[in-house]
């Protein structure tokens, strides 16, 4: 007779205390598990369709959830494998394929999805989770942890744990059982390491340690080994009561009361003020600028702090440049000049704690450069920055909330007004000028403009393409195969950076015109030749945006695409015709079929319209949207329809759309390839022919 297997010790009660979710802020990558047709900005904090959880836990770009049946479910971007399950996913044709378009979102990573039980042992019931930057952690009711994703080192390498034969993981795309761990009751990850504190009040820590998350300094075999959890050297004789970490910074509070912090401390994050030249707190050091406070628990971002107190109250420390403390800047350099460091930027830290003037609270929560806090009377106060709206407080917040503010049900109704009216006069001005530029938009726009200037024959013909990559650049080759070059004398072609293979394309597409040319006239003289070589240009501007590119930096990048697009139309005079070349001023017609590049060439031509720019007042934009495009317009499509003098669709279904500006031009993809063969190719010839006389 076989003994009876002795059930595993149940160390972690599994919560019975139900939640709801509510988000806000950026939906770009399906962070907030909204859907797959909802990326934009979520203003104010939204309940997301998911009942039941009992512990939630955030990293930049995924969530992870517990479940009140022990479960683990999870949403956001799964690059890096840091949702542990499969997520691939294969749109139809009628589905985008256009990375801005709206319901472009992985429908798998953008839903809250449970990992399947299979992925881990029978009967095994979650009752905690934590979530690094590429990476998770949940913790069992037996006291083992389960992790996925990878940890990124300073230089982006990837790696994850060490398995049986000392080899290095670098991505754990199911989960697996974290080794040498056992006994845990809590878990804590920052961006790229984790602790975990066993029933005894030992902490144990491992990933990646650069910058002394793990309380040493790592060389050597010791890089890779601390891929394995090892103990963190805290006094043998302290034990710990629990564990807290921010982005690149640790915590752990003993079971006196006091504070130890390692890590990451370049603007005094740790709450110790650091000496000349030291960014870093490499062993855990007890935090004095804490004690007798009472702090019971910690969170914080990338560069500060905040802590509770047993009382309800919460103190903060570290940088303010985004108003992440809650404490205004101005105020402090003036009356704590004492307590104001520097860090290697040059920027203000505040390494002494201060208290903020919140009372009852019973949590707080940070995210990177924003700030929650949580009062006993049921109320949210939130601070920081605000670009995304991640502090939920409305469209029409200031991008940075430097004060604690209630998030309320009507947008930043508890704002302090700090300025007055400045009188009926200056409201005049603002009225009399907002109706001049009103008016001047309108007057530059479809239908109010009027028809372009007669040209003088023969005159130089400027066309400038928008090759959006891949399938988009394809798509425009093939429609312009029949092009005419005696037509289009300049033809410029506008490619993203990174993008080689469309600049490739639109050469060899070049080098087809000029074949063409000659076998169709073998007797030209050579003044006649160059006229129908014509000349091109091929122009690369910056990508406006990456797949997958933070709201935060996206900006900056379409400003740099702006710039650059301005410049390109303001180019200098045509150079030698049958070589590439400069393009003979402003272009006559812009044609596009997107993506996001294509936004901002035609805003850049707007507003160089809007300002009277000599030649631009008569240029002519045309977009073809897609061939994927059946049922429903791309988010490019609808962005610039209001703007472009055309709007031509491939399928009928399309016909009327944006309040019957789309005009069905047929197939154009597929007469084009089979020009001179059909019926189709007879129409797009007529309609490229009406695309020449719009210009």
């Amino acid at each position: 007779m076989k003994p009876k297997t002795k059930p595993p010790r149940i160390l972690n009660k599994l919560p019975t205390e139900v939640y709801k979710l509510l988000v806000c802020g950026t939906g770009e990558s399906g962070e907030l598990g909204l859907g797959p047709n909802e990326s934009k900005i979520i203003t104010r904090p939204r309940e997301i369709p998911t009942t039941g959880i009992i512990h939630l836990s955030s990293g930049p770009v995924h969530t992870t959830v517990v479940t009140q049946n022990g479960q683990i479910m999870n949403w956001g971007i799964n690059d890096d494998s840091a949702l542990g399950r499969n997520t691939s996913f294969s749109p139809s044709l009628s589905e985008s394929t256009e990375s801005d378009a709206t319901d472009s979102l992985n429908p798998h990573e953008s839903v809250p999805t449970l990992i399947p039980d299979a992925s881990f042992p029978q009967n095994t019931i979650f009752v905690q989770s934590t979530s690094g930057q590429s990476c998770t952690f949940a913790l069992t009711t037996t006291g083992l942890v389960y992790g996925w994703g990878t940890f990124h080192d300073n230089a982006g390498t990837l790696s994850f744990t060490i398995d049986a034969d000392d080899k290095v993981v670098t991505k754990a795309q199911r989960p697996i059982l974290i080794q040498h761990l056992k006994n845990i009751v809590s878990i804590s990850a920052g961006n790229n390491f984790c602790l975990a504190l066993d029933e005894k009040g030992a902490v144990f820590g491992w990933g990646i340690g650069q910058q002394s998350q793990l309380g040493k300094r790592l060389i050597g075999r010791r890089v890779e080994q601390s891929l394995i959890p090892s103990r963190i050297p805290l006094p043998p004789s302290k034990k710990m009561r629990s564990i807290h970490t921010t982005s690149n910074t640790a915590f752990a509070i003993d079971r006196d009361g006091s504070i130890w912090a390692w890590g990451l401390n370049n603007t005094c994050q740790t709450g110790i003020a650091p000496g000349t030249g030291e960014h870093e707190v490499v062993a855990p050091t007890k935090v004095s600028a804490l004690a007798n406070l009472n702090i019971v628990s910690i969170a914080g971002g990338a560069n500060h702090t905040i802590g509770m107190t047993r009382a309800g109250e919460a103190y903060v420390w570290g940088a303010f440049a985004h108003g992440q403390t809650g404490l205004e800047a101005s105020s402090l350099l003036q009356e704590d000049s004492q307590a104001i460091g520097r860090n290697e930027d040059g920027k203000p830290t505040y390494h002494t704690p201060k208290k903020l003037d919140l009372a009852g609270v019973i949590g707080v929560a940070a995210g990177s450069n924003h700030t929650m806090a949580f009062t006993q009377d049921g109320r949210l106060y939130t601070w920081g920055l605000n670009d995304s709206r991640q502090c939920g407080l409305g469209p029409l917040a200031s991008n940075r909330i430097d004060r604690p503010t209630r998030i309320a049900n009507t947008a930043v109704s508890s704002l302090e007004v700090v300025a007055g009216s400045a009188g009926a006069s200056i409201l005049l001005i603002l009225l009399t000028t907002l109706i001049i530029l009103t008016t001047r938009l309108l007057l530059i726009l479809p239908p109010y403009r009027g028809p372009p200037l007669p040209r003088k024959r023969g005159s130089p013909t400027h066309l400038l393409v928008v090759l959006g990559s891949g399938g988009h650049t394809a798509e425009m080759l093939t429609m312009l195969g029949g092009l005419d070059t005696k037509a289009y004398t300049h033809r410029t072609y506008i490619v993203s950076a990174g993008d080689p293979i469309s600049a490739t394309k639109a050469a060899a597409f070049e080098t087809t015109l000029v074949q063409r040319a000659l076998q169709s006239n073998p007797k030209a003289s050579a003044g006649e030749l160059r006229a129908l070589q014509g000349t091109y240009t091929i122009a690369t501007v910056p990508r406006a945006r990456k797949v997958h590119q933070s709201f935060l930096t996206a900006p900056y990048t379409c400003l740099l695409t702006l710039l650059a697009t301005l410049r390109l139309l303001h180019a200098p005079p045509l150079v030698e015709p049958g070589k590439q070349g400069s393009a003979p001023g402003a272009p006559d017609l812009i044609l596009t079929n997107g993506p996001a590049t294509s936004a901002i060439v035609v805003y850049a031509s707007l507003l160089l319209r809007f300002l009277g720019a000599r030649g631009h007042v008569d240029t002519r934009i045309i977009y073809v949207e897609s061939f994927a495009r059946i049922e429903s317009l791309s988010l490019t499509a609808r962005c610039l329809g209001w703007a472009v003098d055309r709007l031509i669709v491939q399928w009928g279904e399309l016909a009327g759309k944006m309040g019957g500006k789309a005009e069905y031009g047929g197939l154009l993809v597929m007469a084009a390839l089979e020009r001179g063969k059909s019926e189709k190719s007879r129409k797009f010839g007529n309609n490229e022919k009406d695309m020449s006389n719009t210009s």
